[in-house]
């Protein structure tokens, strides 16, 4: 009885752990979808109030349908998604700074939310992998019990 008692309390413990997991995953998955309204507006306010080049355009739109796509694919399994997308803002932010020195300071706030918000999801997939493990084990334990 008191082996039983562990268990539940152990299958409680590793429940509760993989649903702050599965909340911090879906604020990475809100900031990729985040990112990519935030793309699709800058595009369009630039081509509608400036004269941009075409291919500012495509690469803009590209880039937002792919943090979209992103998004929705990090639904299944989050952990390469989420490391995509962080990999792709991070070398967006040093390719626009590369480009325009100026740049590096400017929205510098937003951009380190991004990334940090990013690299939690990220530790958190993995993390929610690990507890899923464990709660099959805890319960196939108690299942043996019974």
């Amino acid at each position: 009885m008191e082996e039983q008692r562990k268990h539940f309390l152990d299958e409680a413990i590793q429940y509760n752990l993989l649903k702050q997991s599965q909340q911090q995953i879906r604020q990475a998955q809100w900031i990729l979808f985040e990112v990519a309204a935030i793309g699709y507006a800058t595009v369009g306010y630039f081509t509608t109030f400036y004269y941009v080049p075409i291919a500012f355009t495509i690469v803009g739109i590209v880039l937002s349908s792919l943090y979209v796509l992103l998004g929705f694919l990090s639904f299944r399994k989050p952990k390469v998604p989420i490391i995509i997308g962080m990999v792709f803002y991070g070398y967006a932010v040093m390719q626009i700074s590369f480009w325009d020195p100026s740049t590096i300071f400017d929205g510098i706030i937003i951009k380190v939310i991004v990334l940090i918000g990013l690299v939690k999801g990220f530790f958190a997939a993995k993390d929610a992998e690990i507890q899923q493990i464990k709660l099959k084990i805890i319960r196939e334990k108690l299942n043996q019990d019974n």
